[in-house]
């Protein structure tokens, strides 16, 4: 739990990666609160790094670094806000809804784990914000969705590749054929349904893309009218 010593910390600290402050709370009942909950968790749940991530509410900070002590009206408690991701997201990030008193007025401070299980997605779309398995992050004070080289960051970080997560940097794109699938494919990552639509291809095209067969493809369509005899579903 966050104690009032910790919560001041918080307060001294600039947005950015792990700090976002927000001067209403997430309305809840209606699509677009849900939604930016949603994306406002899994952004920060996604982005590497060594210790918890916070989300206040009640605050609104300015660029200069001043911060309006605004408080809220009244506070939702944590059962309300698991309840808007449990269902909508795979795996659920580990976070907490905290009520926080502070100097006669009432704040709510999301604290969010660096948890390594994910990278963390939606499996339905919600409201206007979130699209399912897309992969958001945070990126210094914006929250977005991860490019390819971003994506192989947070999946690094969340293998505990520490030494990959430090080699990357935006130049990294995939090089050779088979990185640029995996890459596009989301690395054939689990939760996931792939469909394979094989059409004619001569005998050794069919022979080098003999690889294909150890991937789990969920449905395979051959519009190959020979493929049995000499195209890629004979390989397959």
């Amino acid at each position: 739990m966050i104690t009032g010593e910790q919560f001041e910390w918080i307060l001294t600290q600039a947005e950015g990666q792990q700090i976002d402050f927000k001067r209403d709370p997430y309305q809840l009942k209606e699509d677009d609160g849900r939604a930016g909950l949603t994306k406002d968790v899994l952004s920060m749940a996604n982005t590497p790094r060594d210790g918890n991530s916070y989300i206040v509410l009640g605050v609104k900070a300015y660029a200069d670094g001043r911060k309006d002590m605004v408080g809220l009206l009244e506070s939702v408690d944590d059962n309300e806000h698991q309840n808007v991701l449990k269902s909508k997201v795979y795996p659920c990030p580990r976070f907490v809804y905290v009520p926080i008193q502070y100097q006669g007025k009432d704040y709510g401070v999301i604290e969010i784990s660096p948890d390594r299980r994910g990278p963390f997605q939606a499996t339905v779309d919600v409201g206007g914000k979130v699209r399912r398995y897309v992969i958001y992050w945070r990126r210094g004070t914006q929250n977005d969705e991860a490019k390819l080289d971003e994506q192989e960051m947070i999946r690094s970080w969340a293998h505990g590749d520490r030494n990959k997560k430090e080699s990357l940097s935006v130049s990294d794109e995939p090089s050779t054929p088979w990185e640029r699938l995996l890459a596009a494919a989301h690395a054939f990552e689990s939760g996931r349904v792939y469909l394979l639509l094989a059409g004619p291809v001569t005998f050794e095209d069919a022979k080098r893309a003999a690889g294909l067969a150890s991937l789990h493809w969920g449905f395979v369509f051959d519009f190959d009218a020979n493929g049995l005899d000499s195209g890629l579903v004979l390989q397959l």
